[in-house]
């Protein structure tokens, strides 16, 4: 017998490859503790791998070199795994933290890091203080110098604006600003 075409020559194959790396789950990016206990979790997204070894780490600075600084030593866990960080009664003060497998299972053994802020007493919410977290920021006619902490902004020059203080015309006493030859205001 013969085919009676090459329309059903198909085959479906699902593959799970899974990722020998982290996701940071919290606290959110840039988001608040309201609180000095801390609870930071992370996803193994390989969800064959049992017994995974993670360090935590958390500082107040970026580079993890401050006095300040703290590790976790090593958390076994599964698929989510959590750290219970103390940390220091700094209120109103941005956290920065990473965490990483012990081994060299992951992808270049990397950090995957995240930031969010102690503000004792808050509401959810969200908070960048640190000038340097500016920088992630999208900014649009703005820069900034990290020596200094200091922001410009771009100056531009709109189109013309008259303000008349004795009357829009000569004829009457009202008093109004005309931009660009339109009336934007008059009483």
């Amino acid at each position: 017998m013969s085919p009676i075409g090459e329309s059903n020559n198909t085959a479906i194959l699902n593959v799970l490859m899974p990722s020998n790396s982290l996701s940071i789950l919290y606290p959110l990016k840039d988001g608040i503790v309201p609180s000095t206990n801390a609870i930071l979790k992370v996803q193994v997204n390989n969800p064959l791998l049992d017994d995974n070894e993670i360090i935590f780490e958390i500082d107040t600075t970026p580079a993890f070199n401050s006095p300040a600084f703290q590790t976790s030593g090593v958390v076994i866990g599964s698929n989510i795994i959590e750290y219970n960080a103390t940390l220091p009664p700094f209120d109103s003060t941005d956290f920065f933290w990473r965490a990483r497998f012990n081994s060299s299972i992951a992808e270049e053994n990397a950090w995957e890091s995240s930031t969010f802020s102690l503000i004792n007493n808050s509401p959810a919410g969200w908070s960048q203080g640190y000038f340097s977290k500016l920088n992630e920021a999208t900014t649009d006619e703005m820069s900034m110098v990290d020596s200094t902490r200091l922001l410009t902004f771009e100056k531009t020059v709109s189109g013309r604006y008259d303000v008349y203080t004795a009357g829009i015309t000569h004829y009457t006493t009202r008093r109004g600003v005309v931009i660009s030859g339109i009336k934007a205001w008059e009483r």
